[in-house]
């Protein structure tokens, strides 16, 4: 059989099957194939072991979308969440990672140096020396590389335990120190690279000042280096530090010592994993009767087409356990109805494979807005001396926000005329003046 005739019939049946081929078979892919070995013959009497046939493993992705509330009144906005997810096959992901540590003067107060020591220890001991090397940066008022990239464990853990407080903090240097820690013949090729920087202050030197932190930013971006940062306690510059971080997943706010060592072993396990995803197109068709909320997407805004329809996401190197994104929409027409028309994710995985899948439908019940009865002007004027006239009118406008509206007058009774609702506008105490937070307005049974 020709080898075109061959590949038709294979892409037919991998139609079958319900897999997805992107980009066309071609003749010239048909000739290589067909150029290949033959297979070994199968093991039998007289013969040698079939040999293994290479494969290339892949990754599965798991995709999930979901709409809350399932309920809303027309008018509410409806927050839709978006999941990738996936597993893969084990695959050694090497990472240089600089261990970049404020231990300026403050960090002598509540063990802050002490608890950053050992959180670092524990990331030390958490990593796998055959695939993870570290350094040290000390940030104070001059950065020093203390402890090259290493897999010595032990000589690493004495370089944490020796730093001790010194005066200062200049984090622009002790940025910058550590992309060139991770630079030229320092760096393994195809090790990620990655910066974990912890300060519990701002920057406090006037040189370099902290408008050359840009540029700095700019050539650690360049350098294709991940940065996580952490600000411990409540007096770090968050600002500055979340703008350092690579993305908002990056940086971590440690109120106190305690949850320290969890966020370090919670960025060593991100160290640790593999590329779920090399690249990764998310594309969310908004239906015509529902309206995308412009800036409520989180954390990655999508790119919006003209029309306001398309929703469109481009995430690269996306670590297991993947990611999530969340947006809202308005619906404009009562009844139950799709999230979307259709939302689909094209992606290239950690192996190189390329495939597209597509999200489920979430739904959404809209109705409308039930008219709240409005008063028919009791008003008891001679309670209400006092009361401004702003709040008078606000609760005739709006009478379901003030307490006692249509209440019966005992709500463990049927209405009758007898026991009727509450539609009278009064004080809570008639015979003290009136207070906007212990006596207010609300909704009586008649006058006195």
């Amino acid at each position: 059989m020709p080898p075109t005739a061959r590949l038709a019939t294979f892409a037919a049946a991998a139609i079958g099957l319900g897999v997805t081929l992107l980009g066309p078979v071609t003749a010239e892919r048909g000739a290589a194939m067909s150029a290949r070995p033959a297979p070994a013959p199968v093991a039998g009497p007289g013969r040698a072991p079939a040999a293994p046939v290479d494969q290339v493993p892949a990754c599965t992705a798991n995709l999930d979308k979901t709409a809350a509330p399932r309920e809303v009144k027309l008018g509410q906005v409806v927050t839709v969440t978006l999941k990738v997810d996936g597993t893969c096959p084990s695959k050694d992901q090497p990472a240089d990672v600089i261990l970049a540590i404020d231990h300026s003067s403050s960090m002598g107060t509540d063990n802050k140096l002490q608890a950053a020591q050992s959180a670092a220890v524990a990331f030390v001991n958490h990593m796998d020396p055959a695939l993870v090397r570290i350094g040290l940066v000390s940030v104070t008022g001059v950065a020093t590389r203390i402890q090259d990239l290493t897999t010595d464990k032990a000589a690493l853990v004495a370089a944490i335990n020796g730093l001790g407080l010194e005066r200062g903090t200049n984090i622009v240097d002790g940025l910058d120190v550590s992309r060139r820690a991770l630079s030229g013949a320092n760096v393994r090729p195809g090790a990620n690279k990655v910066i974990i920087f912890l300060t519990d202050g701002r920057h406090r030197v006037n040189n370099p000042p902290i408008g050359d932190l840009d540029a700095v930013i700019a050539a650690v971006r360049t350098a294709g280096i991940d940065v996580y940062s952490i600000a411990l306690g409540n007096d770090a510059d968050t600002a500055v530090l979340r703008r350092m971080a690579t993305g908002a997943a990056h940086f971590f706010h440690s109120p106190t010592t305690a949850e320290l060592e969890g966020i370090y072993l919670q960025i060593a396990g991100r160290i640790q994993a593999q590329v779920l995803y090399k690249t990764t197109v998310l594309t969310d068709v908004v239906p015509a009767n529902m309206d995308y909320v412009a800036g409520s997407a989180a954390p990655v805004a999508p790119t919006v087409s003209p029309d306001g329809r398309t929703l469109t996401w481009r995430i690269d190197n996306a670590k297991a356990p993947g990611y999530t994104l969340t947006y809202q929409l308005r619906p404009r027409q009562a009844g139950t109805w799709p999230t979307n028309v259709r939302a689909d994710l094209v992606f290239e995985d950690g192996f190189g494979n390329r495939g597209q899948k597509t999200f489920p439908v979430p739904t959404v019940k809209v109705t409308e807005e039930v008219p709240v009865p409005q008063p028919g002007g009791c008003v008891c004027r001679d309670a209400l001396r006092g009361v401004p006239e702003a709040v008078i009118a606000d609760a005739l406008a709006r009478p379901d926000r003030y307490h006692g509206w249509r209440y019966l007058l005992d709500p463990n009774k049927p209405p009758s005329p007898a026991n009727p609702p509450r539609e009278c506008l009064s004080i809570m105490n008639r015979n003290i003046p009136y207070h906007p937070l212990w006596n207010t307005v609300e909704w009586h049974v008649g006058c006195p």
